[in-house]
């Protein structure tokens, strides 16, 4: 598989210190955004990452980004993603995140249009829907909106590395 952007995200305040140890595993290429790190890499990576950086929270995979226009948007562009690439219909998922938007009234409102896309493209594709389980899920969706742009990634790590 080709080159995954990475985003490793952390606390606000340790985007330097997380970058430094990054860059100290040999990614030179990363760059500091807020409150997480950016890079490119390999499934190898992520991993390596998960295991081995101590300031980050989470490691995240990007599936896809998009700009939207209206709410409605969300859902169709969301649907176009092979959901069963990623995982298969047996795992639990659940969709969490962060939202900047003023085209969504509610911030978990847009969790609850991913996770009706994902249901829906595992139903067409294979006639069953995956389960969601919030509390503990094997598969955890990101969803990250910031006004228009909307980003989709897998959150690699689950819980907070921390934990």
């Amino acid at each position: 598989m080709g080159n995954l952007t990475i985003t490793v995200k952390t606390l606000f305040g340790l985007e330097e210190v997380l970058l430094a140890e990054i860059k100290a595993l040999g990614y030179t290429d990363a760059i500091a955004l807020n409150r997480a790190v950016q890079l490119e890499g390999t499934w190898k990576d992520v991993y390596r990452l998960n295991f081995l950086c101590r300031m980050a929270i989470s490691v995240l995979v990007k599936v896809a980004d998009f700009y939207i226009k209206e709410e409605k948007d969300l859902y169709e562009k969301a649907k176009q993603i092979d959901w069963t690439s990623y995982f298969d219909v047996s795992k639990t998922f659940a969709v969490k995140g962060a939202v900047f938007s003023n085209l969504f009234q509610h911030t978990m409102y847009p969790y609850l249009v991913v996770k009706d896309a994902i249901a829906d493209v595992f139903r067409d594709k294979t006639g069953e829907r995956p389960n969601v389980n919030v509390a503990n899920p094997q598969v955890l969706v990101d969803v990250y909106i910031q006004e228009k742009k909307v980003v989709i990634s897998l959150n690699t790590s689950g819980m907070p590395l921390f934990q």
